[in-house]
């Protein structure tokens, strides 16, 4: 989306002609296929883990970071292929839409209107919201040291990205419409504003 969002903003007129169905298989099939590749040898460096007494997770979901407190064997090799996924699979993504929003901040400036500024930032906010939301909680969890985490914190950062986010995420971007904007106002009864 970041990607879209540069296109959109930084050349309009040639949108249609950039972002094409094939652009986009692309970038769907690569976003796929990576996230396969890294669970895939997420689940890998678990079958390597061994497992003594306490078998029970204490959280809502089996992930590789619960997986390693449960585990009575050293778990450095597994800890460092998640580190070395999480570059791939986090620092990789979150580069490049910064990357992208810098090159977006760079154009929108040169724009000369504020309105259409204002539009231009309008018009990204909303992706970067979900982004910040997304993105911050699952690093938050994952290149964390396994020494600095808690099963308690894990569970509730968990669920802001596995549930919190994907709820909120419809709500973040119907509030650019009007319909709803209007709606909301009328909901919470504050007064019609421009």
């Amino acid at each position: 989306m970041a990607y879209d969002r540069y296109i959109a903003i930084r050349n309009p007129l040639r949108y249609s002609v950039t972002m094409n169905w094939g652009v986009c298989r692309r970038l769907a099939a690569g976003s796929w296929l990576s996230g396969f590749m890294a669970s895939t040898v997420a689940t890998v460096a678990t079958f390597q883990l061994s497992f003594c007494q306490n078998n029970v997770i204490n959280h809502f979901l089996c992930e590789m970071p619960t997986l390693l407190h449960l585990s009575c064997t050293d778990t450095s090799q597994a800890e460092l292929v998640m580190q070395v996924l999480c570059i791939f699979t986090l620092l990789s993504p979150i580069t490049f839409i910064i990357l992208s929003y810098a090159h977006i901040i760079i154009a929108v400036l040169r724009i000369r209107s504020s309105q259409g500024r204002r539009k231009a930032f309008s018009t990204c906010s909303s992706h970067l919201l979900v982004v910040t939301l997304f993105f911050g909680t699952v690093m938050s969890l994952y290149m964390k040291p396994r020494s600095l985490s808690s099963p308690e914190h894990s569970k509730i950062v968990s669920m802001f990205y596995v549930a919190f986010t994907p709820i909120l995420n419809p709500l973040i971007y119907s509030l650019r419409n009007k319909d709803v904007k209007m709606a909301l106002r009328k909901l919470l009864g504050k007064p019609e504003g421009p």
